[in-house]
């Protein structure tokens, strides 16, 4: 299945292409990965960088407006954005086509920089909810992304070099301490809510 954007995104559109890519049943770039062994590294390599480059531009162009200019005496309603959280599935998936790149292509730090600082963004613009369960599945939906992101990690061949914890390795040391406050939270959010029941 191929998914084809309108030349003018719309938010709808964005959200469609995130529940898409999400779709275990979806058939997508990251899906063909075990196939591209038959052509060239180099011709891959540009196949997965231009699909993470295409993708987190297309998620900062959906965030830039949000509501028209508060001096503006239009009438329109403000401009509407995608969800963070169909933002937050759109960025991951571009960082696991960055993920799956050849060694040497992008460095380990980078992934795990990126992967911090887009799901900074979802959790500063999810809006606070009173449910405890909306907070919890935002929080699985990180816990999910970042397990994604590390069993790709754990499949590369310079895997001692990404996932290092030495002192060239902080930025995945960075990444595995937010990975555990998130752990810690969902399991402070479960207990809460099975309280409140």
């Amino acid at each position: 299945m191929l998914v084809s954007l309108p030349e003018s995104s719309t938010p709808s559109s964005v959200q469609h292409l995130s529940t898409t890519l999400d779709s275990p049943s979806t058939f997508s770039l990251l899906s063909w990965v075990p196939d591209y062994s038959l052509l060239p590294s180099k011709h891959v390599d540009s196949l997965l960088t231009r699909a993470y480059t295409a993708l987190t531009k297309l998620c900062n162009s959906s965030t830039i407006l949000k509501k028209p200019p508060l001096k503006s005496k239009s009438t329109n309603p403000p401009i509407s954005t995608p969800s963070p959280e169909a933002l937050y599935s759109l960025r991951m998936y571009a960082l696991r086509c960055l993920a799956h790149t050849s060694s040497g292509v992008v460095e380990g730090k980078i992934v795990w920089d990126q992967a911090t600082k887009f799901t900074n963004v979802l959790i500063k613009t999810t809006p606070s909810a009173p449910s405890s369960t909306a907070e919890e599945r935002v929080i699985r939906k990180v816990l999910r992304a970042f397990d994604q992101l590390v069993q790709i990690a754990e499949t590369r061949a310079d895997n001692g070099i990404s996932m290092a914890v030495y002192e060239n390795g902080k930025n995945f040391i960075v990444f595995c301490d937010y990975w555990s406050s998130f752990a810690k939270r969902v399991e402070t959010v479960s207990l809460g809510f099975c309280l409140h029941s």
